[in-house]
């Protein structure tokens, strides 16, 4: 369970939903997009291969912004059920100065690191 207090757990939320009202347009933008095939279109390689780079960064930023929201949603989840706050890893209690910085935590400092190192290579 999380020691963090309400005006702590406000402020969070806050932090969440300012993300949440950022992202929201920019992945809408990108859905709305209609998707174009450059290799169908006559143009020469240089324009293709221009084409084929900027569906590629589209979808990859895509894929980015759905993964911000999905981890926003589910830190809401986490503080409506009291485990928010709280590391997965060991258990023990997120500092509430690097929940300011990543809201979406899920891990404390040292377990992340860790992980970081484990999946680097």
């Amino acid at each position: 369970m999380s020691l963090l207090n309400q005006e702590q757990l406000a402020a969070l939320r806050g932090r969440l939903d300012a993300r949440e009202r950022e992202l929201q347009p920019l992945y809408q933008q990108g859905r709305d997009r209609p998707s174009s095939n450059p290799a169908r279109e006559p143009q020469d390689l240089v324009d293709t291969a221009e084409g084929v780079n900027e569906e590629l960064d589209r979808a990859a930023l895509q894929q980015h912004y759905r993964g911000e929201l999905n981890d926003i949603a589910q830190a809401r989840e986490r503080m409506d059920a009291g485990e928010y706050g709280v590391c997965q890893d060991c258990e023990q209690e997120i500092p509430y100065a690097r929940l300011l910085a990543n809201p979406t935590a899920t891990r404390c400092a040292p377990c992340q690191e860790r992980r970081e190192r484990t999946f680097a290579s």
